[in-house]
């Protein structure tokens, strides 16, 4: 089997009838991808939905937990895969008419990665862009970082690197896909590109975990740092790409105080605390390109109130 689609479900009934319909309606034959649901604890009519479904369409499996996150259900998803590669893709979403038909061309180039391109449903540019002079991991993580998404659904992996690498998600955390992407990409030899977009996000108005305000956001976004800087001290790789990690967690460690400086003061002070132990963090800073990451180091090195000299620099920065 060539192709195995991994639909973790939670709660979106209102969307996963598009996203189903559009991945039962490809033109090629049923017995050459599958679709694995995964019903992680799901409160509301969808997985109705998806046993309708699977009346009609044999390639479709379903599998169900306990509410563990989407992490665990991709996991688990993977655990149950029969194809040679994986797409996850989440069930509010949907992908493009014809959009197999393409990835199985790319499937017998036998790269370990393909790259595709996403658009949200009211905007026209879409993102997730490549030039065809990206033949590997490090070319994708040496990319303009404003041009690529870390979303995990843009990418459709061989599934021998989740084998050859153990490579998992990262269960109980918000941010598993900036945590996970890069870690991919590093052992990807080999990468091939689709040019057009095979992916689609709808605009979500209600208040989403992307939106919402919540401490526990900081908290993981520093498990995803720490979590990449031990990938990054553990595993060869050239000093750009190296660049690229410090970077990335210097951005991280800014997104995070960026998400918690939005709560109370007692929060942030317990926050100030909890990153007083994770201190180590702060040489990505050092080691960063970017002038801005350099001077926060020097700053967080003399004063401990760090979401107080987050919001001096970013009010530097207005003037």
């Amino acid at each position: 089997m060539k192709l195995s689609i991994v639909i973790p479900v939670y709660n979106t009934e209102k969307y996963l009838e598009k996203c189903l319909a559009s991945c039962v309606s490809q033109e090629v034959e049923k017995a050459d991808y599958e679709i694995v649901v995964v019903d992680d604890g799901t409160k509301d009519n969808a997985m109705a939905i998806a046993l309708r479904y699977q009346e009609n369409y044999p390639n479709i499996k379903i599998f169900s937990q306990e509410n563990a996150g989407l992490s665990a259900a991709r996991n688990m998803g993977l655990s149950h895969c029969s194809g040679d590669y994986v797409w996850f893709v989440d069930s509010d979403d949907y992908i493009e008419e014809g959009s197999l038909s393409l990835i199985f061309n790319k499937i017998e180039e036998n790269p370990n990665i393909i790259c595709i391109q996403a658009k949200r449903s009211d905007v026209e540019t879409p993102r997730n862009r490549f030039s065809d002079n990206v033949k590997n991991g490090y070319d994708v993580l040496l990319h303009s970082f404003d041009d690529w998404d870390r979303c995990v659904p843009y990418f459709i992996f061989n599934r021998q690197l989740f084998d050859n690498h153990k490579l998992r998600f990262y269960v109980g955390i918000f941010h598993e896909d900036d945590e996970f992407t890069p870690r991919a990409l590093v052992f990807a030899e080999k990468v091939s590109v689709i040019d057009r977009p095979l992916y689609y996000y709808w605009v979500k108005t209600e208040n989403t975990i992307t939106k919402t305000v919540n401490p526990k956001k900081s908290y993981d976004n520093i498990a995803v740092a720490e979590s990449l800087s031990d990938f990054k001290e553990k595993n060869a790789m050239p000093d750009n790409v190296k660049q690229v990690f410090e970077n990335h967690i210097s951005l991280i460690i800014n997104n995070t105080l960026d998400n918690i400086n939005q709560s109370d003061k007692q929060t942030i002070r317990e926050f100030n605390r909890f990153l007083r132990t994770k201190k180590y963090l702060f040489r990505s800073l050092r080691k960063s390109n970017k002038l801005k990451y350099k001077l926060e180091y020097v700053l967080f090195s003399v004063f401990c109130n760090y979401v107080g000299v987050y919001n001096f620099i970013q009010n530097f920065n207005r003037r």
